[in-house]
């Protein structure tokens, strides 16, 4: 298989720029592989990396993942450009402790986008036995070629203006049907359509004609309308 000079170039960079990461010097964490998109570090046994019951600590095993992740990413980028390296995001779920043994995380690239790369990262024992497993977001943008994205600034809208009504009243027109009208409580009621009617005489509420049109392709709304008007003489009946 030939192997692509510049991905060595960029695998050695990352090798190169992890052996002058101090942290990692000081706990012994040691790289066991590295290739393009992958990395597998080893962090040995030591007293100092316990808890008080005498398991691997969760900061520690945290770190080795995040230092695993770190150094995959550095495999698909230009270290010599100007590049805001960070990791963002780490999130770990712990599924059982680590005791009296030296413990490895690897890590693998899921998806490598414009700014941002996105690793899976796991750490187990010699006996790849699970300890924790978690995912990891790393920064990798050039500001110095492309302007940041920044927050959208919200646009206020212009201050609402008072509805009028049309001027006159709006009836609708078309065919009547004989439906009946009922009064009750001062209201004249057709079907299910209220309107209110002042008078106290039943002369006075009469029906208006169904809204109903013969060249509207629309279904009419349910029911009629009834008001009030003096003007006019209406049925005695038609308001009970």
């Amino acid at each position: 298989m030939t192997t692509n000079p510049g991905t060595s170039r960029a695998v050695e960079r990352a090798r190169a720029r992890f052996a002058r990461v101090g942290f990692a010097e000081w706990p012994g964490v040691s790289i066991a592989d590295v290739k393009q998109d992958r990395a597998v570090v080893v962090l040995p046994h030591r007293p100092e990396h316990l808890n008080a019951r005498g398991v691997l600590q969760g900061g520690a095993s945290a770190s080795l993942l995040a230092m695993a992740g770190t150094l995959a990413a550095w495999t698909g980028v230009d270290l010599d450009a100007d590049l805001e390296l960070s990791c963002v995001d780490l999130s770990v779920q712990y599924l059982t402790a680590a005791a009296d043994e030296d413990v490895v995380a690897e890590a693998r690239v899921l998806r490598r986008g414009r700014g941002l790369v996105v690793l899976d990262v796991a750490l187990r024992p010699r006996d790849d036995r699970p300890i924790c497993q978690g995912l990891l977001s790393y920064q990798t943008s050039d500001y110095a070629k492309r302007q940041p994205r920044v927050w959208a600034q919200p646009s206020l809208l212009p201050v609402l203006t008072t509805l009028t009504p049309p001027s006159g009243h709006r009836l609708f027109t078309g065919s009547s049907a004989s439906l009946p009208c009922t009064r009750a409580q001062g209201v004249c009621v057709c079907t299910c359509r209220v309107r209110p009617c002042n008078s106290t005489s039943a002369a006075s509420c009469m029906r208006v004609p169904s809204p109903r049109s013969s060249t509207s392709r629309r279904s009419p709304p349910r029911g009629r309308w009834c008001r009030a008007e003096t003007g006019r003489a209406a049925r005695p009946s038609a308001c009970r």
